[in-house]
């Protein structure tokens, strides 16, 4: 093997097993093979990696593995994932383990984060906002960069309401009148999702102005994505490491 970071090979795959492990390597010797190499590089790796978490996905949402996707969507794609990125690595630096998309599969780009990060903070309200917010990304920069409402990003919305419902009811983080919710009368249901229709709006507006700070960030990020097809943790780094990031701050008020 060459040009093998081995941090980065652990960060791409982390949270596989064994298996999984020794399968995308055998696929990234294939792909040398093809290539008339006799050693893997990470290009080799990350492209196996990626085939089989597009191919699990396409099983998930029960979608075509090819399908054609013009420049102008693929655009859409990328600044959809750099917006997830962005927002991630201002609010908790370093927890964006990869983002990859593919021009010539599903309508859809994979920013993996690190379990690490959330094992860390994961129990804390301000990881329920960081999650809530970089979910949310993804359509704010696609939509403030086209001027078009992003249509494709229904699994963000439903992960956000399905976090805000958590907060709401379970762990009671805004008031314990809603703990019962869906055991109480329509009326008290309706105060629910009142409240989860409010902290939509009002953490998208945070995510908001995060990208607006930080557009020039977003613009190199989402280029370079295009032109590599991936980025790993230390290519989030080094382009972090040129720009002037503004951070959030306390952008969630408390």
């Amino acid at each position: 093997m060459e040009q093998i970071n081995a941090d980065e090979v652990a960060n791409l795959l982390e949270g596989s097993s064994c298996a999984q492990l020794e399968m995308i390597i055998n696929d990234a010797g294939l792909y040398a093979g093809y290539d008339n190499r006799d050693n893997i590089c990470m290009d080799d790796i990350v492209r196996a990696f990626s085939v089989i978490r597009f191919r699990n996905l396409c099983k998930e949402q029960g979608a075509e593995e090819s399908v054609d996707i013009d420049a102008e969507e693929i655009k859409h794609i990328v600044y959809h994932e750099a917006g997830h990125v962005l927002v991630s690595e201002i609010l908790d630096k370093g927890s964006v383990n990869y983002v990859y998309f593919d021009n010539c599969g599903v309508r859809c780009g994979i920013t993996g984060y690190s379990m690490e990060n959330f094992k860390r903070t994961g129990y804390l309200f301000s990881a329920q906002e960081i999650t809530l917010c970089r979910t949310l990304a993804g359509k704010i920069a696609t939509e403030i960069v086209f001027g078009l409402p992003d249509i494709g990003c229904s699994r963000d919305i439903d992960s956000a309401v399905d976090i805000l419902e958590d907060m709401l009811g379970s762990n009671c983080t805004f008031e314990y009148g809603h703990y019962y919710d869906y055991l109480c009368s329509d009326l008290d249901k309706h105060s629910s999702h009142s409240v989860v229709t409010y902290e939509l709006a009002r953490y998208s507006s945070i995510a908001q102005r995060i990208i607006m700070k930080n557009r020039e960030f977003l613009d190199v990020l989402a280029n370079t994505l295009l032109e590599k097809h991936y980025l790993l943790r230390s290519d989030i780094q080094r382009i972090e490491e040129d720009f002037n990031i503004v951070e959030g701050g306390n952008e969630f008020g408390r």
